[in-house]
């Protein structure tokens, strides 16, 4: 299947917090639609942030980056448990206040966007419906990874063409 008949197409696997069923006018059918203060981000949006953010990362085959492979210099922040939260990791990691990009696995659930000021209002939301996650700062250039096993490792996004690979 191409990513056009994949991405998007379960917004109902969001947190409750982030959308809400409403009827849309025109058809009268129910839909998702965002809460105010949150982005659904559509395809061409996905792929763009996609492409500034994760993947420019080396990836392991489970679809969790390989932190390893980051060249020395790189900036990295780890948790150093396995029961990391977003309210106590993110306040490092994104000192800059903006735009918060949620990435999901699976990619079927859309991308938000959020600011980083109203973010903490759906922390644990988001942590009750996705073990694996990644969150984009679009103003710091950082990207955190909250893995399957609960730990949460950040970096600042790579150069362009280093790892650029077409996993999403």
């Amino acid at each position: 299947m191409s990513l056009e008949a994949i991405y998007g197409t379960q917004p109902e696997l969001l947190p409750r917090s982030m959308v809400r069923l409403a009827v849309d006018r025109s058809s009268g059918r129910r839909c998702w639609k965002a809460r105010s203060d949150i982005e659904i981000i559509g395809l061409d949006s996905y792929v763009l942030l996609a492409r500034e953010s994760i993947r420019r990362f080396p990836w392991k085959p489970d679809t969790s980056i390989d932190w390893d492979s980051l060249p020395e210099g790189m900036d990295i922040w780890s948790s150093s448990s396995e029961d990391a939260s977003l309210d106590s990791f993110t306040p490092q990691v994104f000192p800059d206040p903006g735009d918060l990009v949620f990435f999901w696995e699976p990619i079927s659930v859309p991308s938000v966007k959020v600011k980083a000021k109203e973010a903490p209002v759906y922390h644990e939301d988001i942590e009750e419906a996705f073990s694996n996650f990644w969150v984009y700062s679009i103003e710091g250039s950082v990207l955190v990874e909250k893995s399957f096993s609960g730990v949460m490792t950040a970096s600042k996004i790579p150069p362009h063409d280093l790892f650029a690979q077409n996993i999403f």
